[in-house]
């Protein structure tokens, strides 16, 4: 049987931020528990009602086991002020995850998937973000979590 794995290159065009408004009328900005210390956040993150909504609903679908999946948008620049943001458009649910209480490991069956799917439902959009949850256990980001970030998304900050 025929595999059908694509590879994509992106151009290196793609990896600038599109310019466009802040998305005020169709996203909410997330706010960060150190906002109100007065610290500025390195780049605004703005969230549709449907992804936030997702994210939700899929957290609570297990409550012993970690889910998790990938956060779906664009990286834009603010043309008037000059400052990054991110907006989530979507939120896509990582299926073909290895899971447990206090894990969840996307395997390359889900990253597949991931992109399986932002392509055929959301052409033109990339992965911004991820998401998963702690059971039990509350907001933090463990050891492995923040290697993942710097390791998957090195662009977005350390």
């Amino acid at each position: 049987m025929a595999s059908k794995l694509r590879i994509h290159v992106s151009p290196p065009d793609m990896n600038q931020p599109i310019t466009t408004p802040y998305p005020a009328d169709k996203a909410n900005r997330w706010n960060s528990q150190y906002d109100d210390n007065g610290l500025e956040p390195l780049v605004n993150v703005f969230m549709t009602q449907p992804a936030y909504s997702r994210i939700c609903v899929h957290s609570a679908s297990d409550m012993l086991n970690e889910v998790g999946g990938f956060l779906v948008g664009e990286w834009c620049v603010n043309a008037k002020q000059g400052e990054q943001f991110i907006i989530v458009e979507h939120a896509l649910p990582a299926r073909h995850t290895k899971q447990g209480a206090i894990y969840l490991t996307f395997t390359q069956d889900s990253v597949v998937d991931i992109h399986d799917q932002i392509e055929r439902h959301h052409n033109g959009k990339k992965i911004v973000g991820w998401y998963h949850t702690h059971p039990r256990m509350g907001i933090f980001l463990s050891h492995y979590d923040t290697w993942l970030h710097n390791n998957f998304f090195p662009s977005h900050g350390r």
